[in-house]
């Protein structure tokens, strides 16, 4: 089975592009991932992305190429390592309310309406 990757055009999504920009004045995701450095160093970064730019970032951190986080957004926190430490996910937390297993939890409960909604 082939999977068709498809770049959505903002028409496709009902989104003007002067919607895109106020919403990239008005409201960002945050995202806390880990990279390499180029010497392979590992390093983790909460970084705060413009929507315009969300689905290009998550393609390329998915695909696992080159990518500098400094192009798609600011970078709020950073250090060496697999994750960060406590004190900083806390700081994320009470300042930008991240939570690190809100993805995982969203997904889990979107596979559990799809389950209740397919019975």
């Amino acid at each position: 089975m082939t999977v068709e990757k498809k770049k959505i055009e903002l028409a496709e999504l009902g989104i003007t592009p002067e919607q895109l920009q106020q919403a990239d004045e008005q409201a960002a995701f945050i995202e806390c991932a880990t990279a390499h450095a180029p010497d392979g160093k590992q390093f983790w970064y909460y970084l705060s992305i413009p929507p315009s730019k969300y689905a290009e970032y998550k393609q390329r951190h998915r695909d696992g190429g080159k990518l500098n986080p400094k192009e798609f957004g600011e970078v709020l926190a950073c250090g060496w390592g697999a994750n960060p430490p406590d004190d900083i996910r806390a700081e994320m937390k009470e300042e930008f309310g991240c939570d690190p297993s809100f993805e995982k939890d969203l997904k889990t409960a979107i596979e559990k309406e799809l389950r209740n909604n397919s019975q």
